[in-house]
Parts: C-alpha cells; sequence; structure tokens
C-alpha cells in the first residue's frame, strides 16, 4: 500500500459521509480525487499505464508523484474542513419559490427532443463521428444551463412535497438521462443522474439517514453501471448489438485482473488514467518554469461573454484555454485535471486558495440549497456540470457557477420588472420568507 491508497480510503470514507449528510457537490468533489488516485496509485506502484504510453517517461517520476500527492492531500484536507466546520441549514424552501414557467418548461422538452434529434443515436450508429448529424444544434454551455433549469423546477417541486421522490427521479432520467445515453453522452448524463439521485431521493428524518444512504447507494451504483457500460459501447453497439455489451463487460474485468501488468484498472473507463496524466503534465510544465501564471483563473470571465458558439458564428478569437495550451506541450486525450492545472497556474500556492475555495463553494450549497431558491439555482446549474467539469478544467468549472448567476440575475431582473416578484432569501436567524424584492431590510443575495 502507498500513499495514494490511503488517499483512496480517505476520499471514500469522506465519500460515505457526504452523502450520510446529503452533500452532493462535496460528493463529488471525493469521487473525483478518489478516481484519481487510485490511478496515480497504480502509476506509482508500476510505472507509466498502458493507455499513456505515448508520453515520455519523465512525466511519470517519483517527483512528479510525490508533488501530486501533495496537490490531493491539500484538496481532501479542505473538503474534510468545511464538512466539519459547516452544518446543514435545515429549512426548506417555502412555496414561494420561484416556479419556472409552464411555457418555458413546455420549450425546454421540445429542445431535448430536438437535441436528441439532431444526431443519430448509438443505436443506429457510431458515437462522435461526423456522419451521425443530422442538422446544426450545438449551443456549448447554454446546453448545460438549460437541462439545469429542468433540474432546478423538479427539485423545487420535490422539496415542497409536490412529486414523489420516485417520480421526479423518473422525469429527470427520461427527460436529461436517457436523451444524453443515446446520444452516448456518459459525462453529463452521469452528472445530472448523480445529482439527482441525491437531491430527489432522500427522505426527511435524521433517523432515515442511513437508509438514503443504502437506497441513493444502490441508484448510483446502477448509474455509474450504465455510464461504464454506454461509454465501452457506444462506438459498436449499433454493429454488434448486445455481444457489444457482453464483451465490454468481460474485457472489464480483464483490466482490472492485469492492472500489474498495464499500471492501469476499471478506473480507467472514467479516464482516471488520463486526469492523472493530465496532472502529472502539468507538474511537469510548471516545475519547468513554464506557468500559465493564474490566467485560468480569470480568463474565465472571458469565455463567459464570449461563448464558443459565438467564435464560431461571428468568427471571433479568445484566449486559449488550458487544456488546448497543455496539447501545445503534450499529446493528450483531451480535457484537463482541475487540481493539475492549478498547480500549473501557480504552484502549490494557487493549489491551497483555488482547492480551499472549491471546497467551501461546494460546502456552501451543500448546506443552503434547501433554504435559499438561490442556492437551489446554483446546486442544479453547477453540480450536473461539475461532475464532467473537472476533468475539462477550471473554466468548465467555472461555467456551472456564472450559469448559476445568470438565472437567479434573470429571476431578479424579471421580478423588478413586474414590480410584484418575490425570491426566498434566507434571513439571518436561518429562516426563510418570501420577502419584496424592494424591501431594504431583506438583502438580495444571501
Amino acid at each position: 500500500m502507498n500513499y495514494f491508497d490511503v488517499l483512496v480510503v480517505a476520499n471514500a470514507v469522506l465519500a460515505v459521509i457526504a452523502l450520510y449528510l446529503v452533500r452532493p457537490c462535496t460528493l463529488i468533489l471525493c469521487g473525483n480525487n478518489l478516481l484519481v488516485a487510485r490511478a496515480l496509485g497504480s502509476i506509482d506502484r508500476g510505472g507509466p499505464p498502458a493507455s499513456q504510453h505515448f508520453l515520455p517517461e519523465y512525466v511519470f517520476s517519483p517527483e512528479n508523484l510525490s508533488t501530486a500527492a501533495g496537490i490531493l492531500s491539500i484538496s481532501f484536507v479542505t473538503m474534510l474542513g468545511f464538512t466539519v466546520l459547516l452544518s446543514r441549514r435545515r429549512v426548506r424552501i417555502g412555496p414561494a419559490a420561484p416556479a419556472v414557467p409552464r411555457f418555458l418548461l413546455r420549450m425546454i422538452a421540445v429542445y431535448l427532443v430536438a437535441y436528441l434529434g439532431a444526431s443519430t443515436t448509438i443505436l443506429t450508429g457510431g458515437y462522435a463521428g461526423q456522419a451521425t448529424s443530422r442538422y446544426e444544434l450545438e449551443l456549448a454551455g447554454a446546453h448545460t444551463l438549460i437541462c439545469s433549469i429542468m433540474l432546478y423546477e423538479v427539485v423545487r417541486r420535490r422539496l415542497l412535497a409536490e412529486l414523489t421522490a420516485r417520480r421526479a427521479f423518473l422525469i429527470i432520467f427520461i427527460s436529461i438521462g436517457l436523451v444524453h445515453y443515446l446520444r452516448g453522452a456518459t459525462g453529463i448524463t452521469t452528472g445530472y443522474l448523480v445529482t439527482g439521485a441525491v437531491l430527489l431521493l432522500p427522505r426527511t428524518g435524521a433517523a432515515k439517514r442511513i437508509g438514503n444512504v443504502a437506497r441513493i447507494s444502490a441508484v448510483m451504483l446502477v448509474i455509474l453501471a450504465c455510464s461504464f457500460i454506454v461509454r465501452g459501447v457506444r462506438t459498436t453497439l449499433h454493429s454488434e448489438g448486445s455481444g457489444a455489451i457482453s464483451s465490454f463487460i468481460e474485457g472489464a474485468f480483464a483490466m482490472e485482473q492485469s492492472r500489474d501488468e498495464t499500471s492501469e484498472g476499471i478506473e480507467s473507463i472514467a479516464n482516471a488514467n488520463q486526469q492523472a496524466a493530465h496532472m502529472l503534465m502539468c507538474i511537469t510544465l510548471f516545475d519547468a518554469s513554464s506557468s500559465r501564471e493564474w490566467r485560468s483563473i480569470y480568463n474565465v470571465i472571458e469565455y463567459t461573454f464570449i461563448p464558443s458558439f459565438f467564435v464560431k458564428w461571428f468568427n471571433w478569437s479568445r484566449s486559449i484555454e488550458a487544456a488546448w495550451e497543455l496539447a501545445l506541450s503534450f499529446i493528450h486525450g483531451g480535457g484537463i485535471n482541475v487540481l493539475g492545472e492549478f498547480y500549473w497556474n501557480g504552484g502549490f500556492l494557487c493549489v491551497l486558495i483555488m482547492a480551499t475555495a472549491l471546497s467551501f463553494f461546494c460546502a456552501l450549497m451543500d448546506i443552503r440549497y434547501r433554504a435559499s431558491a438561490f442556492w437551489l439555482m446554483m446546486m442544479a446549474q453547477f453540480a450536473p456540470s461539475f461532475l464532467m467539469g473537472y476533468g475539462y478544467g477550471f473554466a468548465q468549472v467555472a461555467r456551472g457557477a456564472i450559469n448559476g448567476l445568470l438565472v437567479a440575475a434573470t429571476y431578479w431582473l424579471l421580478s423588478r420588472l413586474r414590480g410584484a416578484g418575490h425570491l426566498i432569501i434566507p434571513l439571518s436567524s436561518g429562516t426563510t420568507a418570501a420577502e419584496p424584492i424592494n424591501s431594504p431590510k431583506v438583502p438580495l443575495l444571501p
């Protein structure tokens, strides 16, 4: 057993605690770090993983692995600290929490059908091939914003007991999960379904928490199994049928059994080995005096106001994202690990500041989403894309938080324009109330 194995166990324990406390963002953060730590542990024991054979061996040096262990340790300590220090507000949002208009929900439903029809499904064609496109429908980050509005409304109704847990989760599974699964998308699908399971399935009462852990864990195991299978068969299912599924399952078991020879196991299906390699690449670059000098932190503002589809439509240009800049130095399969990106921007100082900020933000949403419509909006926008974005860089992680602010600002603006809008604001006592938005006694944001 090496130090990374200890981190795997520590993150697993903290993930169970986060699930017990119904803290979805902390759970997602623990889960991502657990997978990366497991991949790094195999590398530490057996050397470079087989899937990363094209990288130079110095990337996997003992010095880089030691630095990676320090980075993951910082992230774990910050998560643990805020889990212990911050307790959840037990007051739920009230019936005056802003509802998504019915006409907008209908438009979202039509959009999701159009989104599914924009390409062939994995039942009829391979994943991500150019020939699969039927018509252009690409909204980049706006797509997750739209899906998260539906998630917000379903969770809101569940918290107000307008929907049962099973019916609420089934709505999310069909409208968002199934639509993305059929297109072969697994990262964003897992994000929405895991978040939906934690937000929608718990029953109230401290005595029911252990039951919640068992029930949600069972559902999440099914979600992860579905995501792994879709990921493994999405390029061959249309041609091989059910045989592709059995072949994938056999291959997954064989992969785990050959871990000692290949330095990678089943976690590689979730791109954990690629993320681990990304972290080691970032360490290599920074330690060789090739720093991004904190550009990843402030460039997210530019990416927000110049989204990728605007760049395409108007032939604009914007600063290079970290993942693309990493590709200038190393061959890699796309994306970039967030913690590795922090180190590339400013070493351990940047990791300490940004990992602390990220853990605090996750904990803040986890303890407030039931007591404040604002934080529920933030949760619905941030958590699903956070699971996927963790492996695609800080710009993708920040996008969910920015989308949450945009949605909350839109509600606030519309209520101001109407002159009589209400927004649920948490009071200093920890209760909630529906106060006029222009009341001088209540702050606009918590």
